[in-house]
């Protein structure tokens, strides 16, 4: 709730650059972070203000110079996590009685916002190798690489901070996909479980 306020009252306008590498702007995305985690624990909306927006897109920004490649990247990252807490704040929020039409549209907005990421993505935030799981973990191993990075190591804690983040962001992306096949508006919605999930529903969409 501090950090909350304290964001809230420094905030000069409803814009938060996501490529943009200043104090406030880090201290901004790791409290997003925080609030997913936590809102995903607690089933609950994320404390989050959503009247703010994205500028500019990503899609908009150019990568010619290493340095605009790296805050290029910085920028996709971020914008997977804020299609995430909207995704989050989406799936947890109280349901209107009589608003199952809107909330079908605004899922398929969802969808498509996460797709549209996905199928965008700069080629840097491809999985360059996929593994089976080891003996010590029941995931896959999956390495990513950058021009100026060596190749990411199963543990993240190898990673240098750019490909990090690349990891974070395609783990946040298959996130936002299960949340959303969960959380999908029909019969079932009420109901808030995993376990009737389909095959199919639960298939990774691997974006490449």
């Amino acid at each position: 709730m501090g950090s909350s306020a304290i964001l809230r009252a420094s905030q000069g306008n409803q814009y938060v650059d996501p490529s943009a590498p200043t104090l406030r702007e880090a201290a901004f995305w790791v409290y997003v972070r925080q609030c997913l985690y936590t809102a995903t624990l607690n089933q609950q909306p994320p404390d989050i203000d959503f009247s703010l927006q994205l500028h500019p897109k990503p899609s908009s920004m150019q990568d010619s110079h290493p340095l605009a490649r790296l805050r290029l990247d910085t920028a996709w990252a971020n914008q997977m996590t804020w299609i995430t807490a909207l995704i989050v704040s989406f799936c947890f929020e109280v349901e209107t009685p009589g608003e199952q039409s809107g909330r079908l549209t605004r899922w398929h907005e969802l969808w498509d916002a996460v797709q549209a990421w996905a199928k965008d993505r700069p080629k840097g935030f491809d999985p360059i190798w996929y593994g089976v799981a080891g003996d010590d973990s029941c995931f896959p191993q999956v390495y990513f690489t950058a021009d100026w990075h060596g190749m990411l190591w199963p543990s993240l804690i190898y990673g240098s901070p750019l490909t990090y983040w690349v990891a974070v962001a395609f783990g946040l992306y298959h996130f936002s996909c299960i949340m959303l096949r969960g959380f999908k508006p029909g019969p079932r919605f009420a109901i808030r479980t995993m376990g009737s999930l389909s095959n199919k529903d639960v298939s990774f969409e691997s974006g490449s």
